[in-house]
């Protein structure tokens, strides 16, 4: 079996594999919004793997068919150079094996763009960075897959570059937000220690508050911390 094919199986295996923990999750009681969401998203990938591998299947089957009916090919042909006669004459196969792939690639990085988005809600300039970049993400892998599918007048070269070209803004995509909700959480654990710090500071033996430095300085890097990032606890 070729490397591509055992990838796209390993991909099935790992979306199907995800949908379970979902559905077990539901099934705990854990009925919110977000979740039901991501549960619907984590559906639509596995389809879309499954489709994929029909097509897989369905390329395998035609190169098996053109090998044995296909009057136009040599008996004595070399096998290497059947496979790619036939690759060849079956390009519909080949444009439509692209697409499900890059529709999950696009749902996975458009999670993980709404997991981002959804922390620094009161914050629009990283909202509007990540919206944009989630557009141009998009449009990246439609333009690709666009041009891979007019296979009369595509440049392989050309094609190569758009490819890599979406790969790569979507692992820039990918780390943004990923930097982006890692530093949210940060800051969530940074103000809750202060806020825990303040409410437990030292006492004295009368119940009253020491007046302690280090307990005004923490409670102004707490408020200080408040004020720039706007932090609403209730998240």
């Amino acid at each position: 079996m070729l490397f591509e094919e055992s990838g796209i199986i390993a991909a099935y295996g790992k979306e199907r594999t995800y949908t379970v923990i979902g559905a077990a999750v539901i099934k705990n009681g854990l009925h919110k919004r977000p979740v039901l969401v991501l549960f619907i998203i984590q559906v639509i990938l596995i389809l879309a793997c499954v489709l994929q591998i029909a097509v897989v299947n369905g390329n395998l089957l035609d190169i098996l068919f053109c090998f044995m009916m296909d009057p136009n090919l040599d008996f004595d042909q070399d096998l290497a150079d059947k496979s790619t006669a036939c690759d060849v004459r079956n390009n519909v196969w080949a444009t439509l094996l692209g697409w499900p792939g890059n529709l999950s690639l696009v749902i996975g990085d458009s999670v993980v763009v709404w997991r981002a988005w959804t922390l620094w809600e009161h914050h629009t300039g990283v909202q509007w960075m990540l919206v944009i970049f989630g557009i141009c993400n998009g449009v990246a892998n439609i333009v690709a897959n666009l041009y891979s599918s007019i296979s009369d007048i595509t440049d392989p070269t050309i094609r190569m570059v758009l490819q890599k070209f979406y790969l790569i803004l979507s692992l820039v995509l990918n780390i943004l937000a990923t930097m982006l909700i890692a530093y949210k959480i940060w800051l969530v654990l940074w103000n809750l220690k202060l806020k825990h710090r303040n409410i437990n500071g030292p006492f004295k033996s009368n119940k009253t508050f020491v007046k302690d430095p280090r307990v005004t300085h923490a409670n102004w890097k707490y408020s200080s911390w408040v004020d720039l990032t706007r932090l609403d606890f209730v998240q």
